[in-house]
This record gives structure tokens, sequence and C-alpha cells, in this order.
């Protein structure tokens, strides 16, 4: 290097040529070396590792020094056991820009609800680049870990007694927040559906708002019924990659603390005089409080279902007791001492019978006419006169009315004035489709319901089905009898009927002015029909139907209030 020469004044302007070579000045010389040397550029990315859960979104800052602001950077997914269905909407890169006094710049990352519980953990690093996602790699990040969910199932108790109840408890970790998924739930053991209150579920919302710990409650019922200890084992399963099991609870054993339910009936009166209220007293031994019980009134000597208010109903146990009432009719015929008693029965009107009253009878207060000879209501089941199947047609003495298989259509038959719905009819219209119409006839097939066909009607199994033969029969101005034989189908073989059924219509001078029909089933191939008696829109009654079995439909003056009775027959009619 070689000084000015010892000139005095101004300096020189930095050469603009290479470094090598003769320059005016030290700073001369260092001003150009300074200039060429390399930027020295370091990064820092916070966070530089450690844990994301599924379904959060985790947010990065990279803070640099010798770039200069607004300068785009590059970020990308280095997999380690990750791949893009582990990131939303399969995001694995990005860019963001430099900027600020601190030269920092952010990015975010977005994990998938993958719900892969009982897999391994996955990871990955990040990468920084340059130019683009496909640029120079600057640098490369610590690993990040996106771990397994885990799921455990628990249950409150191993042994729950009958009338208690124990909750399932689903605890989910490493879930990230507003998350939402429905497992399955499913059950074995010798426990059903109808053990527990409202059954059993069938799956189960569980993870939103990012909560952890899920709980079910179950109720077992008691259901008075002694049958020894139920169990139930719950697995929570859920369906993403084939399925996971994520826990069973083991057997719950349910014990049951049932005993044999049984009831004592204490009459307010007996005898008891016409036109008076009677009230039962019932006392319960082994029936939970609140349960429903069911009452039942049956024929003992010269009793009719005419004779009283109501002829069934149900009360609900309170303190071990409960009561019903119903008012005995005073009904202007001399008649003599009648005498009936009283059942309550379990889950239904037709249910196990748990107490029986005495015999009660009813003091004939009555000064008015004698009341006739009439048909007296039975229990017991009987079967059509001319059998459950086909046979000689028509019958001895019978008229025959169809003769060949027909669907949706009907024929009319008279019978004795019979009154429904406030009118009285003397003709009935027997439809193909197993139903009775009152005020016209109906070849309606579809959508039979209460209000379909629009007319006073009986149901007896009411469907799509056809009928091959019908006859009547009738005891002078006594009652008119009609045979059905049919088909639950569109078609059906003459002489082979799926369907056979026999309905009485009583002239309701013999039936203590109640309108009465009494109607017998042999044959039944479509039972899940309607089946209940309805005015032009809604039920009086319903009742479950069955073949071989007999019914009687009993309603008040006006037909406006009907009763069914299962397993009942009209007595008197001589077959």
């Amino acid at each position: 290097m070689q000084r000015n020469s010892g000139i005095i004044g101004a300096k020189k302007a930095p050469s603009q040529t290479n470094a090598s070579g003769v320059h005016d000045t030290f700073d001369n010389y260092n001003a150009r070396r300074i200039n060429q040397w390399p930027v020295n550029i370091t990064y820092s990315l916070s966070a530089n590792s450690g844990t994301i859960f599924e379904s959060t979104s985790q947010s990065f800052t990279l803070t640099t020094t010798g770039y200069s602001t607004n300068t785009t950077l590059y970020w990308t997914i280095l997999n380690g056991t990750t791949t893009s269905t582990d990131f939303h909407n399969g995001n694995v890169s990005g860019s963001f820009t430099q900027s600020g006094s601190t030269n920092t710049g952010t990015f975010s990352v977005n994990t998938n609800f993958i719900g892969d519980t009982g897999k391994t953990s996955r990871t990955f690093q990040i990468q920084i680049r340059t130019g683009s996602t496909s640029g120079s790699v600057v640098y490369t990040s610590g690993t990040y870990t996106i771990p397994a969910i885990t799921a455990s199932i628990s249950a409150s108790t191993t042994s729950v007694n009958e009338g208690s109840s124990f909750n399932l408890n689903i605890t989910l970790g490493n879930i990230g927040n507003w998350i939402s998924v429905n497992p399955t739930l499913s059950y074995s053991g010798t426990a059903s559906s109808t053990d527990f209150a409202g059954g059993f579920p069938s799956s189960v919302s569980v993870g939103s708002s990012g909560s952890t710990t899920y709980s079910l409650n179950y109720s077992a019922l008691s259901d008075l019924t002694t049958e020894g200890n139920e169990t139930v084992n719950i697995t929570v399963s859920y369906s993403v990659y084939g399925g996971n099991t994520w826990g069973s609870t083991g057997t719950i054993t349910i014990n049951d603390t049932s005993q044999t339910p049984s009831a004592t009936l204490s009459p307010s009166a007996n005898p008891i005089n016409e036109g008076s209220t009677m009230t039962f007293t019932v006392t319960t031994t082994n029936v939970s409080n609140g349960t429903t019980l069911y009452w039942t009134l049956e024929n003992v000597s010269n009793w009719e279902s005419s004779d009283q208010s109501a002829t069934s109903g149900s009360f609900t146990v309170s303190g071990g007791s409960g009561t019903f009432s119903f008012t005995i009719t005073s009904d202007g015929y001399t008649e003599g001492t009648e005498q009936f008693l009283a059942r309550v029965r379990v889950n239904s009107t037709s249910g196990t019978i748990i107490g029986t009253s005495a015999t009660i009878s009813i003091n004939d207060t009555s000064t008015g006419t004698p009341e006739p000879t009439g048909y007296v209501l039975t229990a017991g089941t009987k079967a059509p006169v001319f059998g459950a199947g086909g046979g000689t047609y028509p019958p001895s003495g019978w008229t025959g009315l169809q003769n060949g298989s027909v669907d949706d259509n009907f024929v009319n038959a008279n019978i004795p004035s019979f009154t429904i719905n406030s009118t009285s009819y003397t003709t009935v219209s027997i439809g193909s489709n197993t139903y009775l119409t009152f005020g016209g006839g109906s070849s309606a097939w579809s959508g039979l319901s209460s209000s379909n066909p629009a007319l006073n009607k009986i149901h007896m199994g009411a469907a799509d089905n056809s009928y091959q033969r019908v006859s009547t029969v009738s005891s002078g101005t006594n009652f008119t009898r009609i045979r059905y034989e049919g088909n639950g189908s569109t078609s059906g073989t003459v002489g082979s009927p799926g369907i056979v059924y026999e309905a009485t219509f009583f002239n309701s001078t013999l039936t203590g002015g109640s309108p009465t029909v009494e109607v017998l089933f042999g044959n039944h191939n479509r039972t899940t029909g309607q089946a209940g008696i309805a005015n032009t829109s809604s039920y009086y009654a319903t009742y479950s139907q069955a073949a071989n079995q007999s019914y009687v439909f009993v309603g008040n003056s006006t037909g406006t209030s009907w009763t069914i009775y299962t397993g009942y027959y009209m007595a008197g009619t001589g077959y």
C-alpha cells in the first residue's frame, strides 16, 4: 500500500476498483473491504419443538438477523411419521413476511382431527426456505409431536340394584378444542334394553368444547318380576381406520331386588246398592311407589258389564297403596242380586293378577220392569262356530253373500239396530280389507287408520287384504252373525282362509241397553293390521289382536264410549 506521496490536501474519494492495488488511505481500503464481507444471518424459531394436539392451530414466530425488512420466506413440513392427512386440508407449506424493527414473521400450522385412538404418536419438523416452498433450506426446527388420542371407559360401579342407577364415564386424552365424535355403544350380557329406563343408547357425542370426560346415566328398572341377577357389559368404539375399540366396562351385575308383588283389595261396601259409588283400597307388597297397576271387574253371578260406569282402569301406588272407584248403575230393571269381583294386575288390564277381591253383591234397588232375558258377558276364549278354517259354503242355515276371491270391495248385511257415535244403524258393510263400516261401504286399502275409512267402523286386522267367502245367519231379532273368510294379501284360495272371524251384533235390549259386538277369531295372518273401534276420525278403543282369540266390544247407550274385553264371549247364544 502506498501513501499519497506526502501531498497535503483533501483525501481522494475511495477507489471503485478492487481493494487490491494502490489506495489513498487505510480508510479507503477498509471501506471497500467491509462492503464485500458476507452477511451474517441468524434464525430463531419459537416454538422450536413440543406437543401439538389434534384439531389445534399452532402459531410459530421466526426471528432473523441479516435480512432486509419485508423479506418473504417459506415454511414446509418435514415429515417424520406424519402425512398430509395429519394437517388441516392437507396444508403442509406456506409463506410469511419478515417485517418490523425486530425483523420477525409468523405463520400457523393446523393439525387435522383424525381421531386415531390407539395409534402411535406422529412426529414432524419445520423447515424454513428461501425463494419458494421448494427453495433452499436455511433452517430446520426441532421435533414436534402429535400424540395419539387416548380413551378410557369405566363404570361408576360393578353392581347396581334394580331401581338404582350408575354412570358410564368416557375420558379422552390428548384432544384439542372443539372436536366432536360419536362413538358407538354395544352391549352384551343377560340384561336387555327393557331393564333400563329409556332403553340402551346406541351412541353418544363426546369431545365438544374441549371437555374430556363424558358421562351417561343408566337407570335400572324395578320390574316386579323375580328373575335373578342379570349382567350387562358396555363396549365403546369409534369407527375410524377400520374401527377402534376404546374400552369396555366389564361385567356390571344388576341385582334382582324384586320380590313377587301382591295386592289386597278392600271394598268400601259389600253388598252395595245400585246408584252408589264403589271404592276399592288396594294395599300392596313388593311394589315400588310410583308404579302403575291395573284393575278389572269380572262376573260371578248375573253380572253384566253395563252394571257399573267402568269395568277396568289403572291407578298409581303411593305409600304402598292406591285406590280406584266406579259407580254402580241404577238401571231401572228388577233383575235380582248380581255378583262380581275385582282383580289387580301388573303391566296391563290383561296382565298378571296379583290380587283378587272377595265376591261383591249388588243389591237390586230398582223398582222398574223386569230385565229382559239376554246375553251375558262371560270370561273365556271361544272359537268361531264353524271353526278356524274353511268348510262347507254356506254353512247350513246361513245365507251366502260372497264366494270367490275379491280385492278392495264390500258387501252389505242387515243387523239388529246398532248404535255407534250417537247414530243407530240396521245395516253393516263388510269390507274385503277386514273392517266393518256403518253408514256406507268402503274399498279403501292404503293408509288405513282411525280416520280411514272416514266412517264409523270396527277394524279387525284392517290392511290390504282380500275376502273369498262371506255369509250371515240371524236368530230372529236377537242377533245377526257374520262369517268372514279371507287372506292377508290381495288374493287367496277359496276354502283355505288365512283370516277367519265371526262377528255377532246383538239386539241391545238383550244386552242391558248396551250396543254389543262379539268377535271370534280363528286363523289370522294379518294381526299387524289396524285393530279397534272408531268414529269417523278417532279410536274409541284399540286392542292387541291375535289369532284364535275372542273379544267383546261393549259401548254405552249412545255408542260414544267403548270397552273391548279380551278373552271374553257372550254366553246364552246357544252355541
